[in-house]
């Protein structure tokens, strides 16, 4: 047994070790992966930042062209409205001179030519002027929006293949990260197959060395205890020789019957070689009487089940019923004297007795014999009275769950030999105890006894 729990002790080492190593280097990748993440996360972050800077900062410059295209454009529409307001202005000049000065229609005609062709000219050069001005500003807006663009595409290419080797870069990281790992987990769990095949060897020879053990103290306790059961038988037979011989003594000692006794009292009589605990009534009558029936004061209650009056229940010193199989123990051989003492509640105190008294096993439900009768309280058992409803000797007993004549004692209580239903019933309720050949007065004392 003890190789047994040792293996075992062993597995769940291994087992928890192996699982501790595992849990380790999966907290270990879990935390790499956590760093390359938030250096990922951060070189994100970085780009994102540049890239907004970069949108704000082609933004201003978008507003900054748009203004000056703006103002440009006014100040050339202003320089328009003024090369207009100078030409209405010479015109005007010319009209007024015109009027002042007389002259004849050919002179007039070759002035307005004359200023026509220089007004002309002047806006002519004018708006080649803006057309070349604004062509300009076309081509270098123009320039500038590509410029920006290749800008931005470049710098888009850039971000891309940054972020593509920062990936590749982490990959490559991870992936030796965790071949290191699986190399490392591997020669670790090497290392702790061959320290456990190193305590395996020593744990088997610390076994045989046990099992050695375990047999030499095996057969060392086999004769120890060979030589402890041989005391002990020795001893057990001493100590039932001594309790047989105690036995002896004591049942020399002990009572055969109540006639043996001089006091009333609870006596250990023998029966079958048994001691019985009996009260014992050496006054009445001459003495030596086995009581085993008292009622006094309705202090136990008589209305019980036949196993009860079989066994028997009450105090010896107060009400009691000794116990059916008892009466047959004591009867079953020669029948005994049976007497019968009562008191009414008027003090009237009277007895009946019969010289032979037997009550038969409990096959024959503990049926009554009796016959002899002596007394001054009249025969009620052999029903004196009214032979056809009281006749109790010859009946079987009955109680409650064993009714053995017209559910008697279901309807009146206790345990008795009733027959349809009773003459005499000294075992009911305390307040119907009856025994009719006497009177028909209810009885508050009565003792059954025989010898």
């Amino acid at each position: 047994m003890a190789w047994i729990h040792i293996t075992t002790i062993l597995c769940i080492l291994t087992i928890t070790i192996r699982n501790s190593i595992c849990y380790l280097s999966i907290d270990r990748i879990l935390n790499r992966l956590d760093v390359l993440e938030d250096k990922s996360n951060k070189v994100d972050n970085g780009l994102q930042k540049e890239i907004v800077q970069i949108k704000e900062d082609f933004r201003v410059l978008t507003e900054e062209l748009t203004e000056a295209l703006r103002r440009e454009s006014i100040y050339r529409r202003e320089d328009i409205k003024a090369i207009f307001e100078l030409l209405q202005g010479k015109d005007n000049d010319t009209e007024g001179s015109t009027k002042q000065r007389p002259t004849n229609n050919l002179d007039k005609r070759q002035e307005t030519i004359i200023c026509t062709a220089e007004n002309s000219e002047h806006v002519k050069k004018a708006f080649q002027q803006e057309k070349l001005m604004n062509f300009k500003v076309r081509n270098e807006l123009e320039s500038f929006k590509n410029t920006h663009k290749d800008i931005l595409s470049k710098l888009k290419d850039n971000v891309e293949n940054s972020i593509s080797n920062t990936v590749l870069k982490m990959m490559s990281i991870e992936s030796n990260f965790i071949k290191n790992l699986t190399d490392s987990m591997n020669q670790a769990e090497l290392r702790l197959l061959r320290k456990v095949e190193h305590v395996e060897i020593m744990t088997n020879d610390a076994i045989n060395a046990l099992n050695v053990t375990v047999e030499n103290y095996k057969e060392q306790c086999h004769k120890s205890q060979v030589i402890r059961e041989t005391n002990m038988l020795k001893l057990i037979e001493n100590m039932t020789s001594e309790i047989h011989e105690l036995k002896i003594n004591v049942r020399s000692r002990l009572p055969l019957q109540c006639k043996e006794v001089i006091v009333n009292g609870v006596y250990s009589i023998i029966v079958n070689a048994n001691p019985i605990p009996v009260y014992c009534d050496i006054e009445t009558d001459g003495g030596g009487w086995v009581v085993f029936q008292r009622r006094k004061d309705g202090s136990e209650d008589f209305n019980r089940p036949w196993l009860e009056y079989k066994q028997g229940f009450g105090q010896l010193e107060g009400e009691f019923w000794l116990g059916n199989e008892l009466l047959y123990q004591f009867t079953r051989y020669k029948p005994r004297e049976l007497r019968i003492d009562m008191e009414d509640y008027n003090g009237k105190k009277a007895y009946a007795k019969y010289s032979s008294f037997r009550i038969y096993s409990e096959e024959l439900n503990y049926k009554l014999e009796v016959g002899g009768y002596n007394g001054n309280a009249g025969d009620s058992l052999n029903g004196l009275v009214d032979k056809g409803n009281g006749v109790h000797n010859g009946q079987s007993f009955s109680t409650r769950d064993n009714d053995n004549k017209s559910k008697c004692a279901t309807l009146y209580g206790g345990g008795w030999w009733f027959n349809s239903c009773f003459q005499a019933n000294l075992n009911g309720g305390y307040k119907n105890i009856r025994w009719f050949s006497l009177s028909r007065d209810l009885l508050k004392f009565v003792e059954m006894k025989f010898r």
